[in-house]
């Protein structure tokens, strides 16, 4: 069985710099939104965070992405997705930043999606918040379960690897999964 990995980002090397701020839509969207409450750690390094209620015909949905300043996700030899943040040279703290708020947003996610082809380039991930911290504060303040649900995408489930990782977590992890398929998928 496999154990979730926790760690402790440094805070005092985060560079996160709120570049355009509106009180006005932050009150509205706050106003609007299923949840108001704001973990600690989140309003003290970054600002308030609220996410528009999801419309009723669909789950709300975002993403965090991280681009080379050429444009690029992953490099062609090495898919790794992390490879691009931590191979900033200019600045070996700057990735920092941009981990730290991925795992704010899965702090706050209910579900965290991931390809299968993902699962095939990087042996190691996981759907989980890494920062406990984190983890504690979505139970406690956020009154969310421990971890987000992984949800698992592919066309048709034939390149889902069920040997990786993430398929054998110790269930005290409190860690679940879903996979999620076309509608002819599971036949194939």
């Amino acid at each position: 069985m496999n154990e979730l990995v926790f760690f402790e980002i440094p805070k005092q090397n985060l560079k996160i710099q709120i570049v355009k701020k509106s009180d006005e839509i932050l009150e509205q969207i706050r106003k609007e939104s299923a949840e108001t409450a704001v973990m600690p750690d989140v309003a003290q390094y970054y600002t308030d965070i609220y996410f528009p209620k999801a419309p009723s015909d669909r789950p709300y949905t975002f993403s965090s992405i991280v681009l080379s300043s050429d444009g690029k996700m992953a490099y062609g030899d090495n898919p790794s997705g992390p490879l691009i943040a931590k191979n900033n040279f200019l600045d070996p703290d700057g990735s920092l930043g941009d981990f730290w708020v991925l795992n704010v947003l899965r702090a706050y996610a209910d579900g965290i999606i991931i390809g299968a082809r993902t699962l095939l380039s990087e042996p190691g991930i996981t759907c989980h918040v890494y920062e406990e911290r984190l983890t504690r504060q979505r139970r406690e303040v956020l009154g969310k379960k421990y971890q987000p649900c992984g949800v698992i995408v592919s066309l048709d489930g034939t390149d889902i690897p069920f040997d990786h990782y993430i398929f054998d977590v110790d269930p005290k992890e409190e860690y679940k999964l879903v996979i999620a398929t076309s509608p002819g998928g599971p036949n194939t």
